[in-house]
């Protein structure tokens, strides 16, 4: 009785221990499978942003090539070409350009750093007209014009302009004035003075790869055309609507007109020297020379005036920095935004260097 009734038992337990390994196999199976689709997935992200970054790479070098000559026609593109018909030089004030690539539409705009404010050389005047039309009352736009000079400037220097240099430490900042050249647009919002808000009213008309005193009133931005002499908010405006119509731009009465690096007549005063309360840039600062130089040596601009001529081989814009943006249509209503800041070196083919890039992928507006 005893032998029988344990027969049940024991095959209870067996059982058991089989519908346990069972649920152990399935877990690790399920475990595996979940693995599995986790690579599958990261080798796809792999692949798309490897692809994503192909199309945006051939973007940025048309890009380039368009603003360096005429480009595009000939024969019929293939599936790896930029399909477009033959057309002159892509503008460089903003204006956006329409490609289309390996099924993708593809929108890219190029804003000449030389169309923008230098704020690590402009002089006092030209950064007090930045910041005019900004919603600052004047007593702090003197105020924070001196505190831009005083982040640039070496102490000594500021001294002599009788500007007092800003402690920020010990106004409760975590940190301390550079006293050099600012390495980018953003460290502006570090500055004692500073709001987002003012800072938002003029990033698009400031730069630090320009190089350059005066700013090309051809490819300027609204922004930085309102610092120039004579023109008020509306003026400025039609600068812009001219250039669709084919307008240089004409100085007003009492400015040089000098030639533009766009290819257009362009005229503004010759960039003022030093008035007083101004320091001038120290232009030998190996920190300044390489945001604004051609890798190699080659200056990218005269430091007092517009660049030379923009004839058809595109030699006009050798030394510019050029903000590129580039906006891909991708799938599942995303798109690919990139941000590149390039410096053209090449002397008869579009060569570049990039100086500054940024990627981010989002939902379509």
């Amino acid at each position: 009785m005893t032998d029988a009734a344990a027969v049940p038992r024991q095959r209870g337990f067996a059982l058991l221990l089989v519908l346990w390994a069972v649920m152990i196999l399935g877990v690790v199976a399920a475990a595996m499978l979940a693995g599995s689709k986790a690579s599958q997935r990261q080798a796809y992200d792999g692949v798309d942003t490897l692809r994503r970054n192909a199309i945006e790479d051939a973007a940025l070098a048309r890009a380039v090539a368009g603003a360096f000559a005429s480009v595009g026609g000939g024969k019929k593109p293939g599936a790896d070409a930029l399909a477009e018909p033959k057309k002159a030089r892509w503008r460089r004030d903003g204006t956006p350009e329409i490609v289309r690539f390996d099924g993708h539409v593809i929108t890219v705009a190029i804003q000449d750093e030389t169309g923008k404010v230098d704020i690590n050389l402009a002089n006092k005047d030209t950064l007090t007209a930045l910041l005019k039309p900004t919603d600052l009352s004047g007593a702090d736009i003197e105020d924070l014009t001196n505190h831009i000079i005083d982040w640039r400037s070496n102490p000594k220097l500021s001294a002599k302009a009788n500007i007092v240099p800003v402690e920020y430490q010990g106004l409760g900042y975590a940190y301390h004035s550079r006293h050099a050249p600012f390495q980018t647009i953003d460290e502006l919002r570090l500055v004692d003075g500073m709001t987002p808000e003012v800072y938002d009213q003029i990033a698009s008309g400031i730069t630090v790869y320009s190089g350059r005193k005066q700013i090309d009133p051809a490819t300027a931005p609204l922004a930085a055309l309102l610092t120039l002499p004579g023109l008020d908010r509306q003026k400025a405006i039609d600068v812009i609507a001219g250039r669709d119509r084919g307008i240089p731009y004409s100085p007003p009465p009492g400015q040089t007109s000098i030639d533009s690096s766009a290819g257009a007549g362009a005229g503004a005063a010759p960039a003022a020297g030093p008035g007083p309360g101004d320091v001038p840039p120290d232009e030998s600062d190996p920190r300044l020379a390489a945001l604004s130089k051609v890798p190699g040596g080659s200056s990218g601009g005269g430091g007092n005036g517009v660049g030379g001529g923009g004839g058809s081989s595109g030699s006009g814009i050798i030394g510019h920095a050029l903000s590129i943006t580039v906006v891909v249509d991708l799938d599942k209503g995303r798109e690919a935004i990139r941000r590149s800041v390039v410096r053209v070196v090449g002397t008869e083919d579009p060569v570049y260097v990039i100086l500054r890039d940024e990627e981010r992928v989002e939902r379509r507006q």
